[in-house]
């Protein structure tokens, strides 16, 4: 899999690197990256990183490097969640990478949210994936 990481103190250095897919947990399912908006607001979510908390919805597990998050469409390509399908497609906030592993949680309005813990605390509205 390919993520796009980005340096924290200096948001002009990038490196594209290749990483294993991450194993799925229990009630969790794998959404592959079909495509993404690129706008200058991504830029701002780069450079207000810390400040607003955009570092923290993908983790990368990497000192100093961060994906930027971008809004966009994936398909459930993997699932062992009860809440959602193998197939669905979803609107929402990913990070530029080719996929993302959530905790899907039905939101009670037809849509999903990242139950994740490490999402638990960030603003609502990122967290939520329409069909």
């Amino acid at each position: 899999m390919q993520r796009l990481l980005v340096d924290h103190k200096n948001i002009t250095k990038t490196r594209l690197e290749e990483v294993a897919a991450a194993a799925l947990g229990p009630g969790q399912a794998r959404l592959r990256l079909d495509n993404f908006a690129l706008t200058a607001n991504n830029v701002t979510y780069a450079a207000s990183g810390f400040a607003i908390g955009y570092w923290q919805f993908f983790p990368t597990g990497e000192d100093g490097q961060g994906l930027v998050p971008v809004w966009g469409t994936a398909e459930v390509v993997e699932s062992d969640s009860d809440a959602l399908a193998t197939g669905t497609r979803l609107y929402g906030f990913y990070p530029m990478a080719e996929e993302l592993v959530i905790t899907p949680q039905a939101d009670g309005h037809g849509g999903f949210v990242d139950a994740a813990p490490h999402r638990a605390e960030l603003p609502a509205v990122y967290n939520r994936y329409t069909p």
